[in-house]
């Protein structure tokens, strides 16, 4: 049960960064967002170790930690640039079923397959989570059929690299998580830097990226703090979950932030929820049910 309440903690977290990331980015570039977001949960996680004295002596959990972190940017940034395509009614379904999948079949692999009245409840989760994540839009099959396989492959493939970053970053060993985390954004923080510098001199070669970065700063500060926040806790539930609960458990109870971003929209947006989004809710309820048997 310990596991499954991680996990569903993962996904409020990521649910929440994910509503105050959809808000800010309404206003600013989502790179800028995703940065200082990044450098944000640096600042924090670098600050709390430094004052317990974290160990930063990691031996191959430091790869991992970089690796994960690495993949985690290169993603976000690919997925960015599928919903700026104007295919977001088939990206963010797509990206978040794969998100899913990936984990779960590195699990039944590595670990073997959970028991029946889960398995059901893991099928259950699987269907429900692109229904939260189409949003207002509409995706018939018939539809589908007609994109290319590029159109297809590449939310796939976004998929595909937020599932490896779970998988990567389960991969530490270490008891202390702050050190890992620290490296993973740190290494993030970078690539993204130097990613923003190659855009900014191919659009704007005379512009002052630094002078750029610092104004957009101050008006986005507390929506940096609370998608950061809400990352920090995401990644350190996740991790517990998996070490409780196993990964199958983890990746399909930390794959529900659909769900979070849906309610937190009704809420506090007053969004009216889609007929899908009402059925993945629904789903998504019954599957956390039958995983917690």
């Amino acid at each position: 049960m310990a596991a499954i309440l991680l996990g569903l903690l993962a996904s409020l977290g990521w649910g929440t960064a994910s509503f105050y990331g959809g808000i800010a980015s309404r206003r600013w570039p989502p790179i800028f967002i995703t940065l200082y977001s990044y450098i944000c949960e640096l600042i924090i996680l670098l600050g709390i170790a430094l004052l317990r004295g974290a160990s930063f002596d990691m031996g191959d959990d430091l790869y991992w930690a970089m690796a994960a972190g690495s993949l985690a940017v290169i993603s976000i940034a690919w997925f960015f640039h599928l919903l700026a395509q104007g295919n977001m009614a088939l990206t963010a379904p797509l990206t978040a079923l794969t998100y899913a999948i990936v984990p779960v079949l590195f699990g039944v692999i590595s670990i073997g397959w959970p028991k029946n009245t889960q398995l059901v409840g893991i099928g259950i989760a699987l269907l429900a989570i692109p229904l939260m994540a189409q949003g207002g839009a509409k995706v018939h099959i018939e539809n589908i059929w007609r994109h290319s396989l590029r159109l297809l492959g590449s939310p796939i493939l976004a998929g595909i690299g937020f599932g490896l970053v779970l998988i990567f970053i389960n991969q530490v060993q270490s008891s202390d998580l702050l050190p890992p985390l620290v490296v993973a954004r740190s290494t993030g923080s970078l690539i993204l830097l130097i990613l923003l510098w190659l855009s900014m001199r191919r659009r704007q070669p005379e512009a002052s990226g630094a002078g750029i970065l610092v104004a957009a700063l101050r008006p986005a500060l507390v929506y940096v703090l609370v998608i950061g926040v809400g990352d920090i806790i995401a990644y350190g539930a996740f991790i517990q979950s998996a070490r409780l609960g196993g990964i199958t458990i983890a990746a399909v109870m930390s794959s529900l932030p659909p769900a979070v971003t849906v309610l937190m929209a009704r809420l506090i947006d007053k969004e009216q929820p889609s007929r899908a989004q009402l059925a993945g809710l629904v789903l998504s309820l019954v599957a956390i049910v039958l995983i917690s048997l």
